[in-house]
């Protein structure tokens, strides 16, 4: 049996925003009781099903992304930099044991003896022994990984949160990867739609024969001209066929005038009739008679074309609007399903019975009050934190359809190309990360917008397509300065410190730090570098900062190169970007550990 309770997969990577306490993040049910997670207070909170009791459970004082349990045991994944996993005892709240856990552990799951974990920014799968918490294996999986599920059978679904590949590729999006737990053979990484990307969540059915992924649908083959009927993004939900890994279909949770902006997570009911889905950007809940899906898809005679469908599935879903902002996990119980709203840090109780669903009582996690005069209302939070949910939200965009996160989750970037109006048509370009955007002018990759500050203004205008109060974005501009950069996974590894300081050296010698100087590795300056194409050739790029550069693949303003060396590569073959050809390929390597780390 893979796990005694249910389990709430955790797919929420946050920044660090000192002011709030809270910050939910993850949610499951033990003897009926309620287990919830404060993800930066450290906190994990305790509460009768019907809310009647609350209280703090343990206080890790540490980052927490991740719960699951059996028997006795809490199993506690945290910290990103330097990943942790704790042991507690269910009876008294006390750590029984700490072990090292990757750099970035999320989603835990646990089958027989072991522990399976998602280590994200790692782009692996770590096999974690139950006893002795010792990582047994390491297995390279999907970009990303950041939502994982087991059925009883053993199987094992992963799913990356970005496209992979280089982002002229026209199938670009998010892969999948199904492992059988027996001998950990894999089906192989396997690509969904086209855009695919912005993933949370994955569920596994009941039965175990379908994997349910929560994702964004980018239509970034088109010039950003207009947002109604889903122009730029939809929003959808794969089912994945879970005897072979492949993708059965892909569906979208929209309407045709109102958009399902940001899909988060999604939980079965008990007997996998219905499928309950979080919409983070709406601030809503969705019910999807998951029986009368599957039939009409068996009547498909061209199941790929449905995801153009708006409102397919509209005869046999259902939206209710919830009372807490930005819903995100989902927790499955008899009658009711339980939200974490991660906003208003609250936990929210929805009775169920099929599509009949009925918000009910809201908890808030830092008292226990269920007064709802007691729950946050947003635009009186601190301005970075207002400014977050701002930028979470698609209350500010025409007709719900996508928010300032879906092409910049948590402030980076999506790995796509889109085609943007601040340049002309016909011209696409990489989505830039916003780390760092408000003290790197000018901004955008061609420099197009003198500041940070413009760039915001005219996002609301021409990206939402709403003109919204001066306070708003004066409270998005304070979240975006908010950000902090995540430490390089690479500097966890001792093998390559060395490395990293002989590339430093090499760098500097081939002139890197010249344009890409100072705190933030980048002069403020646009050059034409004869780096473009067609159009592009004779344009002016902006120095782009060096900080998380590990973060931000596909490389080049047109995503055309997947990593770092392929870069460094091109500019010892081309010679027009730094003085790199008197370097050998050990020499790029070492250039290119150095750039990781930064």
């Amino acid at each position: 049996m893979r796990r005694k309770y249910f389990l709430l997969l955790i797919t929420l990577i946050g920044l660090q925003l000192g002011a709030r306490e809270i910050f939910p993040s993850a949610v499951l049910e033990i003897d009926g009781s309620i287990y919830s997670a404060g993800e930066e207070s450290g906190k994990i909170y305790i509460s009768s099903s019907d809310f009647s009791s609350h209280k703090v459970f343990s206080d890790l004082k540490v980052r927490i992304t991740g719960m699951t349990a059996e028997s006795e045991i809490l199993y506690v994944t945290a910290g990103q930099g330097e990943g942790l996993l704790y042991t507690i005892n269910i009876n008294n709240g006390k750590i029984l044991q700490v072990g090292d856990c990757g750099h970035s552990p999320v989603s835990p799951a646990i089958y027989g003896d072991k522990i399976y974990i998602a280590d994200r920014f790692n782009n692996r799968l770590l096999v974690v022994d139950k006893s002795n918490l010792n990582i047994l294996k390491t297995i390279k999986t999907v970009r990303e990984p950041i939502s994982l599920d087991i059925s009883d059978s053993g199987r094992l679904a992963v799913t990356g949160h970005l496209p992979e590949g280089a982002a002229l590729e026209s199938d670009i999006a998010a892969a999948i990867e199904v492992f059988d737990l027996s001998d950990l053979s894999s089906s192989g990484k396997k690509r969904m739609p086209a855009g695919s990307g912005g993933v949370r969540g994955l569920t596994i059915s009941p039965d175990g024969e379908w994997a349910v992924v929560t994702h964004i649908l980018s239509r970034f083959q088109v010039p950003t001209t207009q947002i109604d009927r889903g122009w730029i993004n939809t929003n959808a939900v794969s089912l994945i066929d879970m005897s072979s890994g492949n993708i059965y279909a892909t569906v979208l949770l929209d309407s045709v005038d109102y958009g399902a902006a940001n899909p988060w997570s999604s939980v079965f009911s008990e007997d996998g009739n219905y499928l309950y889905i979080s919409i983070a950007g709406t601030n809503e809940m969705m019910g999807v008679d998951f029986v009368q899906l599957l039939e009409k898809l068996e009547k498909e005679d061209k199941r790929n074309l449905v995801s153009n469908r708006l409102s397919y599935l509209s005869p046999i879903s259902k939206r209710v609007p919830l009372k807490g902002k930005g819903p995100r996990q989902l927790l499955r119980s008899q009658s009711a399903v339980y939200v974490l709203n991660y906003f208003t840090e609250t936990l929210e109780r929805v009775k169920t019975k099929g599509l009949m669903m009925a918000s009910t009582e809201s908890l808030l996690l830092s008292t226990g009050s269920t007064d709802m005069l007691d729950i946050p209302v947003m635009n009186q939070l601190p301005e970075e934190q207002w400014g977050e949910y701002l930028f979470n939200s698609a209350e500010i965009c025409f007709q719900k359809w996508q928010s300032c996160a879906s092409c910049h989750p948590e402030g980076r970037a999506d790995g796509l190309n889109w085609d943007l109006l601040n340049d002309g048509i016909g011209n696409p370009k990489q989505t830039k990360s916003m780390l760092y955007s408000h003290v790197t002018p000018p901004v955008m990759i061609t420099g197009v917008r003198g500041k940070a500050e413009i760039a915001v203004r005219a996002g609301l205008r021409h990206i939402l397509f709403l003109k919204r109060p001066e306070e708003e974005a004066l409270a998005i501009d304070a979240y975006l300065k908010s950000l902090r950069p995540v430490s390089a996974p690479v500097l966890n590894d001792s093998v390559k410190r060395d490395l990293i300081e002989k590339g430093r050296a090499l760098g500097e010698k081939a002139g890197c730090l010249i344009c890409h100087n100072g705190t933030y590795y980048t002069d403020g300056n646009k050059y034409q570098l004869d780096l473009g194409k067609d159009r592009d050739r004779n344009r002016e790029f902006d120095t782009p900062t060096f900080v998380e550069l590990w973060r931000t693949s596909p490389y080049m303003y047109d995503g055309r190169l997947i990593s770092l060396l392929d870069v460094l590569k091109e500019a010892r073959n081309n010679g027009r970007h730094g003085s790199l050809s008197q370097f050998n390929d050990e020499d790029l390597y070492a250039v290119e550990a150095w750039l990781l780390s930064l």
